[in-house]
């Protein structure tokens, strides 16, 4: 066991709160810091499912990528499916926790462990962070030989167990410099291209921005918002995991599974 301040606390070693974007809400969404935690599931989305699998199996914190409140909300409205989330957490004493662009940023974060997942490294952020280059915004890989994009597509789908991705631009295209932005990056594309980068992955991906990618010659995959940050359970449950067992802290870790918001078919 451990009391939520202090998992708070390694948290933040982990994803630091000064590496969140100024429009972010990272932190405490729910919760009393001084209650005594014993198990924590993780998911990427702080949904309804996800609140009441944890309320299920015994979970008192939930630590999800995304946060529940983006801006102040104006009223608590139990008919809304917002609502119901709150009423059941707070009836439930189950506390909420977010770690997102702070998680994107950090070094051995998000962008890090997507690299990590299928098998590359030497990474550098695409935008790096003022005063400490090793945090900040994307990555870039550099690989020892070219890639073909629509192999290294394939390579990223079986690796990660996405369903269906798409690529624009040029799909033919050999890099041995890759451009990797989480979730939704594509402002990042440019920047990857301008340090090498003919490849470029994220999700989010819109119509100008596959036309831009055609001008620019790159070959752009999008693997999904869902697809690129999912990896964010089995992330946090390793650090974590590692975290209490060195500290000699008796919490147990589950993960947590969202649905993705789109059916492909």
């Amino acid at each position: 066991m451990a009391n939520l301040d202090k998992i708070i606390s390694i948290m933040e070693e982990i994803a630091p709160p000064y590496l969140a974007e100024s429009w972010d809400n990272c932190g405490l969404q729910i919760g009393d810091p001084f209650k005594e935690i014993t198990k924590i599931t993780i998911s990427l989305d702080p949904d309804l499912d996800a609140v009441e699998n944890c309320v299920s199996k015994g979970s008192n914190l939930l630590i999800t990528h995304h946060p529940l409140f983006f801006s102040n909300i104006r009223s608590v409205d139990f008919s809304t499916t917002t609502g119901r989330l709150i009423k059941t957490a707070v009836a439930n004493d189950l506390a909420v926790y977010s770690a997102h662009t702070n998680l994107d940023s950090a070094s051995n974060g998000l962008n890090d462990y997507f690299f990590k997942k299928i098998g590359l490294s030497s990474k550098t952020p695409i935008l790096p962070y003022p005063d400490n280059n090793k945090h900040g915004l994307g990555r870039i890989s550099y690989l020892e030989k070219e890639i073909c994009c629509i192999d290294f597509a394939a390579q990223i789908k079986k690796k990660l167990e996405i369903d269906n991705l798409r690529i624009s631009g040029n799909s033919d295209v050999l890099s041995s410099i890759i451009g990797v932005c989480t979730g939704s990056g594509t402002s990042l594309m440019e920047k990857a291209f301008n340090l090498g980068a003919k490849i470029f992955v994220t999700g989010d991906v819109k119509y100008h921005d596959a036309q831009k990618a055609s001008e620019l010659g790159i070959g752009l995959i999008d693997a999904g918002h869902y697809g690129t940050e999912k990896i964010v359970c089995e992330l946090l449950k390793e650090r974590l995991d590692l975290v209490f067992k060195d500290k000699g802290l008796s919490v147990e870790v589950d993960i947590f599974y969202n649905k993705d918001v789109f059916l492909n078919f």
